[in-house]
């Protein structure tokens, strides 16, 4: 049971912090082709990391803070 529930901690973790970078990114008015173009992350992954879908990797995580001028561990607390 154990595993199920931090199996669920990690979806709601990544749902959380793709909520975290969409909203930004809306916010600042920057699409996904052009957060694509800064980060050289894909616009298919920048959208599945909006929507939960993928595990980001800490050097992603990163080049997408900088680009839309966050830190780090403004995407992973609120």
């Amino acid at each position: 049971m154990a595993s199920e529930s931090h199996t669920r901690n990690l979806k709601q973790l990544r749902r959380d912090i793709g909520a975290r970078i969409h909203n930004v990114r809306v916010q600042k008015r920057v699409t996904l082709k052009r957060l694509s173009s800064r980060t050289g992350i894909p616009v298919h992954r920048l959208d599945y990391y909006e929507l939960g879908g993928y595990d980001l990797s800490l050097g992603e995580l990163e080049r997408i803070a900088k680009n839309l001028g966050l830190s780090t561990s403004s995407l992973l607390v609120e």
